[in-house]
């Protein structure tokens, strides 16, 4: 029993270097590993040359409605799904560290979404405060308020188009959409 613990002891540190090395707050931390708070706090402070920063964590739901902000939450849902559908068995937090890397590839290393906001971001997600139904103008899955309605969701980037080529609002639920914003 004694091995099991110090093999868990070294792939905790190992995860906690992987997270820190991302830019993981602590409350993250200790969330996804079984660290002491004091062992966690050194090893911060080694990896990044100075101490964890303090305070609350970001909890504003609306901060992912924002247009950019919206795209990047969807990409990194997106891509968290895909890869929780080919590995099913895998922790959440694992899948969380690849698809953070995936999504830093796809977007170009932008610091657009942390890793500890995609980390609230998919609490919010799992608890059913935010949702990403389909758009039903080009088929993508962006994040929304769960209590808004599904049926006839348009995403932020189709609403953008409309407000920037000014279109009217009942264009949005009749033919009067331009065939190049049609389906």
């Amino acid at each position: 029993m004694a091995s099991e613990s110090i093999l868990q002891e070294l792939e905790d540190t190992r995860l906690a270097v992987e997270l820190v090395s991302l830019g993981a707050r602590m409350q993250l931390l200790e969330h996804a590993v079984r660290l002491s708070r004091g062992k966690m706090t050194r090893l911060y402070r080694e990896l990044r040359g100075t101490p964890p920063p303090k305070g609350m964590l970001p909890f504003s739901a609306d901060w992912f409605m924002v247009r950019e902000h919206n795209v990047h939450s969807s990409l990194f849902c997106n891509i968290f799904d895909c890869i929780k559908k080919e590995a099913p068995g895998e922790s959440s937090v694992k899948i969380l560290v690849q698809a953070y890397r995936a999504y830093l590839k796809y977007a170009g290393n932008t610091e657009t979404l942390s890793l500890t906001r995609a980390w609230i971001l998919r609490r919010f997600v799992d608890s059913g405060v935010l949702c990403y139904p389909p758009c039903c103008k080009c088929g993508g899955k962006f994040i929304t308020h769960a209590g808004e309605p599904a049926r006839g969701y348009h995403c932020v980037n189709f609403r953008f188009l409309l407000k920037k080529h000014k279109y009217p609002e009942k264009a949005w639920f009749t033919a009067d959409i331009p065939h190049q914003f049609q389906e």
